[in-house]
Protein backbone atom coordinates (compact mmCIF):
# COMPACT_ATOMS: atom_id res chain seq x y z
CA UNK A 1 0.00 0.00 0.00
CA UNK A 2 2.77 2.34 0.55
CA UNK A 3 4.08 2.01 -3.09
CA UNK A 4 0.97 3.26 -4.42
CA UNK A 5 0.78 5.89 -1.75
CA UNK A 6 4.23 6.68 -2.77
CA UNK A 7 3.53 6.82 -6.23
CA UNK A 8 0.33 8.37 -6.19
CA UNK A 9 2.17 11.84 -3.91
CA UNK A 10 4.84 11.83 -6.77
CA UNK A 11 1.53 12.03 -9.67
CA UNK A 12 0.55 14.91 -7.52
CA UNK A 13 3.46 16.84 -6.57
CA UNK A 14 4.41 16.83 -10.61
CA UNK A 15 0.85 17.95 -11.65
CA UNK A 16 1.20 20.79 -9.45
CA UNK A 17 4.75 21.62 -10.37
CA UNK A 18 4.02 21.51 -14.21
CA UNK A 19 0.78 23.64 -13.25
CA UNK A 20 2.33 26.32 -11.62
CA UNK A 21 5.48 26.19 -14.24
CA UNK A 22 2.82 26.58 -17.14
CA UNK A 23 1.01 29.65 -15.10
CA UNK A 24 -2.26 27.32 -14.48
CA UNK A 25 -1.74 27.92 -10.68
CA UNK A 26 -0.85 31.31 -8.92
CA UNK A 27 1.60 29.56 -6.40
CA UNK A 28 2.11 25.35 -6.29
CA UNK A 29 5.24 23.59 -4.19
CA UNK A 30 5.57 20.63 -2.35
CA UNK A 31 6.10 21.64 1.44
CA UNK A 32 9.41 21.39 2.35
CA UNK A 33 8.90 19.87 5.92
CA UNK A 34 6.49 17.10 4.89
CA UNK A 35 6.44 13.88 3.50
CA UNK A 36 7.13 14.59 -0.16
CA UNK A 37 9.17 12.96 -3.13
CA UNK A 38 12.08 15.62 -3.71
CA UNK A 39 15.36 14.35 -3.34
CA UNK A 40 18.66 15.72 -4.12
CA UNK A 41 20.39 15.80 -7.72
CA UNK A 42 24.07 15.77 -7.56
CA UNK A 43 24.64 16.63 -4.43
CA UNK A 44 22.28 19.72 -4.58
CA UNK A 45 18.77 19.45 -2.97
CA UNK A 46 15.96 19.61 -5.56
CA UNK A 47 14.36 21.78 -2.71
CA UNK A 48 16.06 24.79 -4.37
CA UNK A 49 14.52 24.65 -7.46
CA UNK A 50 10.86 24.79 -5.58
CA UNK A 51 11.92 28.00 -3.26
CA UNK A 52 12.78 30.96 -4.10
CA UNK A 53 14.60 31.69 -0.90
CA UNK A 54 15.91 28.42 -0.23
CA UNK A 55 19.64 29.40 -0.12
CA UNK A 56 18.63 31.96 2.79
CA UNK A 57 16.84 28.61 4.56
CA UNK A 58 20.02 27.17 3.77
CA UNK A 59 22.26 29.49 5.52
CA UNK A 60 19.96 29.93 8.38
CA UNK A 61 19.96 26.49 8.74
CA UNK A 62 24.11 26.02 8.82
CA UNK A 63 24.17 28.91 11.28
CA UNK A 64 21.97 27.47 13.90
CA UNK A 65 23.19 24.09 13.62
CA UNK A 66 26.57 24.28 12.34
CA UNK A 67 27.97 20.67 13.35
CA UNK A 68 24.61 19.19 11.97
CA UNK A 69 23.71 17.83 14.78
CA UNK A 70 20.07 17.51 14.12
CA UNK A 71 20.75 16.29 10.72
CA UNK A 72 19.25 12.34 9.94
CA UNK A 73 17.86 10.55 7.38
CA UNK A 74 15.55 13.05 6.14
CA UNK A 75 17.56 15.70 5.99
CA UNK A 76 20.14 13.65 4.22
CA UNK A 77 17.26 12.53 1.78
CA UNK A 78 16.27 16.13 0.98
CA UNK A 79 19.88 16.99 0.47
CA UNK A 80 20.16 19.82 3.54
CA UNK A 81 22.18 18.14 5.40
CA UNK A 82 24.85 20.14 6.95
CA UNK A 83 28.23 19.44 4.97
CA UNK A 84 30.60 19.35 7.52
CA UNK A 85 34.16 18.81 5.74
Amino acid sequence: MLDIAKEALEAVEDKLVTMSENDELGFARPHMGKTNTIGETNGVSDLANHYERFDTWQAVHEAFDPFGTFDNSFTEEKGISIDRE
